[in-house]
């Protein structure tokens, strides 16, 4: 951002990097969600209640599902790699641009 890179969301891998990003971006003037959209993971809750937009991973199913797959591995009644797909659920907030169209306007 410095560089005068053009970006326009920062995807953070948990709540806690989103705030860290959202409380940067509004020091240095970034309007949240009009210049720089912030999108944030599994619902902390923060003193100040910063509106995060983001979703919300099924943490427990998904640790379970990695031992079983790996017990699977190593008792070698599973040679293949496999993979699943869990599902997450989005939770809307104040900090994600609406999408705009194909010529650009808002």
């Amino acid at each position: 951002m410095r560089r005068g890179a053009s970006i326009s969301c920062i995807v953070c891998a948990n709540d806690y990097v989103a705030a860290g990003v959202w409380l940067e971006a509004c020091e240095r003037g970034y309007e949240i969600p009009r210049r720089l959209s912030v999108t944030g993971a599994d619902s902390l809750d923060f003193p100040g209640r910063i509106p995060l937009t983001g979703y919300l991973s099924p943490s427990f199913e998904l640790g379970r599902l990695a031992a079983e797959m790996l017990l699977e591995h190593l008792d070698g009644r599973s040679a293949e790699p496999r993979q699943r797909v869990l599902e997450t659920t989005f939770l809307p907030g104040a900090t994600l641009r609406k999408p705009f169209n194909i010529t650009g306007a808002i």
